[in-house]
């Protein structure tokens, strides 16, 4: 407990010049396995989640630093988003205590999801403790014109719609391999329409509801052939309703048409790219120019890709 005091303490203050042991003023721009990234609603800024430096970078569009939150070591965040009213949002899941046992880490683990200001306050805190609450393991998060926000849990396989008190607005998702039901959402997006595109890792697809969580169709299938799907990871539409994924598998980012229409698969390492293997997870759009950004975790690079999906730029950090 108070290892999370702390945590809350320093979310207080946005760091604008310590981390790690190189003293106050000595900022660490590099990138340590970032894995998520969005754009602010007015497009002005990049949020990137460094998470093996426990921290959230902010940063403008030609990738200068502008600041960063710290976030406490040996949690799981997988959840970023930014609300309507440019708070940076994010679900976790920690233990209280440390746990030994499965019916141990059960009972002291806490599903919880932060909001802070840009400048670092924490603005709300809602958490459920025990595995007693609508969320265990929450994965992604996507909020809301209204305020509100849903919240995918990849463990308990479903979708869960929050007001911002923390109160369930209505859920939907049982586990299972047919159309309609869900494995493993490791993320979603939400259209325009109000309609959710969930990811499935484990089913291999993506499957798209109404904004009442009614099954509509899904998009993809299992296999290693453009067009087709491999452990999709990361999902999010563009401002023409086209949909890109990243893919853990293939290590490409595939790309269909709001009809479902497979257009093309990116492949960074096949352009000029001196990895051997990349993990790219979360990846954000531009709506202005059509260009994507994409953190590949394991090599410590976030990648500008083009709107005709060629690479632009590899950075290892900001500048």
């Amino acid at each position: 407990m108070h290892s999370f005091r702390r945590w809350l303490l320093a979310g207080l203050v946005l760091c604008l010049g310590a981390f790690g042991l190189t003293g106050c003023g000595q900022v660490d721009k590099t990138f340590h396995r970032p894995n998520l990234v969005v754009l602010t609603p007015e497009q002005s800024r990049l949020i990137i989640l460094d998470s093996a430096a426990n921290r959230i970078l902010l940063a403008d569009r030609q990738f200068r630093y502008q600041g960063e939150i710290a976030v406490p070591e040996g949690n799981k965040i997988w959840g970023l988003d930014i609300t309507p009213d440019n708070e940076i949002a994010i679900t976790n899941r920690r233990e209280e205590v440390q746990a030994f046992t499965e019916e141990e880490r059960q009972a002291s683990s806490v599903a919880e999801v932060l909001f802070y200001s840009m400048s670092g306050a924490v603005t709300n805190h809602l958490q459920w403790k025990g595995g007693d609450g609508p969320i265990n393991t929450p994965a992604a998060i996507r909020c809301l014109p209204d305020g509100t926000f849903w919240v995918s849990d990849f463990q308990l396989n479903k979708l869960v719609h929050f007001d911002r008190a923390g109160n369930v607005l209505s859920t939907f998702g049982t586990f299972g391999y047919d159309p309609g039901q869900i494995y493993y959402p490791n993320d979603f997006t939400i259209a325009s329409d109000g309609r959710i595109l969930v990811s499935e890792s484990y089913n291999f697809r993506l499957s798209l509801f109404a904004p009442d969580g009614t099954f509509l169709r899904t998009f993809g299938e299992k296999g290693w052939d453009e067009g087709k799907l491999m452990f999709p990871q990361n999902v999010v539409y563009d401002s023409q309703g086209n949909m890109h994924v990243t893919e853990m598998s293939t290590m490409r980012i595939s790309t269909f048409a709001p009809d479902g229409r497979f257009l093309r698969a990116t492949y960074p390492l096949k352009q000029g790219m001196e990895a051997e293997y990349l993990q790219m997870f979360g990846l954000a759009v531009a709506s202005d120019t059509g260009e994507m950004f994409v953190a590949d975790s394991l090599n410590g690079q976030v990648y500008v890709i083009a709107s005709d999906g060629r690479l632009v730029r590899s950075l290892s950090g900001l500048d």
